[in-house]
């Protein structure tokens, strides 16, 4: 066998050999291939069923994100609208807050003046408690003084009384004087008899009978001793007989106790006014003579 023979020979058993081993390698590769290939099919559809499985779950998922989002939604419909009412609520709170504050400061105000009132009043009150008793403390003062006045003008009157009396008396005297001296210049003399002297004709007081005869009183007349004053040692009365009754100056009254059924005394008028006399008392019991004892012109 020739050279090139066994060169073609070597080469065909090498290339053979490669062919084999490459076939080798091959089908070796091929059926990690197959096998890679069936655990990559496996893996696949492993991954596939993961895939649907977790499509069905983002399904499932998704499908509960939307119910939650739409129940979100309704829950943030609801909170909004609860929120607008809620500020609604809050707006009129706050107006009616705000209402109830302007009411309170004007109640405060009122309040303040009716206080600053009231404090003015008190203040006015207890000017005017002092005021009144300053008044009525000056009205007891003039009241006293009106009494004080109201005697003194009564003892004021007591003496014009006495003094008018004493100047009528004077006249009396002095025409009773005058009558006197007259008689005695023509010789004449005069007597009073012991009744001339009951009726009025006592020393030292003037009477109708100094000058003439009693005035004769109206038969029936009937009155009461009012007061009984003493002046300058001579007894005078006042009676509840006047001028219209018809008692005139000089008549004569008897006083009598109608009590003890006594005869007291007489009463000679001196001054006259319209309801009531003034004269003065002679007899027995002058000095028993009192408001109220009787005052007649006839007397059994």
């Amino acid at each position: 066998m020739s050279a090139l023979t066994k060169v073609f020979v070597t080469l065909h058993v090498v290339l053979s050999l490669l062919f084999v081993s490459a076939v080798v390698v091959f089908v070796n590769k091929l059926e990690d291939f197959k096998s890679n290939a069936a655990k990559s099919d496996a893996r696949r559809l492993v991954a596939e069923a993961q895939r649907d499985n977790a499509l069905a779950d983002a399904q499932a998922a998704r499908g509960e994100r939307d119910r939650d989002v739409q129940e979100a939604r309704s829950r943030a419909i609801a909170f909004e609208a609860e929120n607008t009412r809620l500020a609604a609520d809050i707006q009129r709170v706050t107006a009616e807050v705000a209402a109830a504050k302007l009411e309170t400061d004007k109640q405060t105000v009122l309040a303040t003046s009716a206080q600053a009132q009231a404090t003015a009043a008190q203040a006015a009150l207890k000017a005017s408690e002092d005021a009144l008793l300053a008044v009525r403390k000056e009205g007891d003062d003039m009241q006293k003084k009106y009494a004080e006045a109201m005697v003194s003008i009564s003892d004021l009157t007591n003496k014009l009384d006495v003094i008018t009396r004493q100047y009528r008396k004077a006249q009396e005297d002095v025409a009773a004087l005058t009558s006197e001296n007259e008689g005695l210049r023509k010789g004449a003399t005069r007597q009073v008899s012991f009744e001339d002297q009951q009726r009025g004709g006592a020393p030292g007081v003037a009477s109708a009978a100094g000058t003439g005869a009693a005035v004769r009183a109206p038969a029936g007349l009937k009155g009461v001793i009012r007061s009984k004053r003493n002046i300058q040692g001579v007894e005078y009365a006042t009676i509840s007989l006047g001028t219209a009754d018809n008692v005139q100056k000089g008549m004569q009254f008897k006083v009598v106790d109608k009590t003890a059924n006594a005869f007291l005394g007489y009463l000679t008028i001196d001054t006259v006014d319209y309801n009531e006399a003034t004269g003065h008392l002679q007899g027995p019991k002058v000095e028993q003579v009192k408001a109220g004892n009787d005052v007649v012109t006839n007397y059994q």
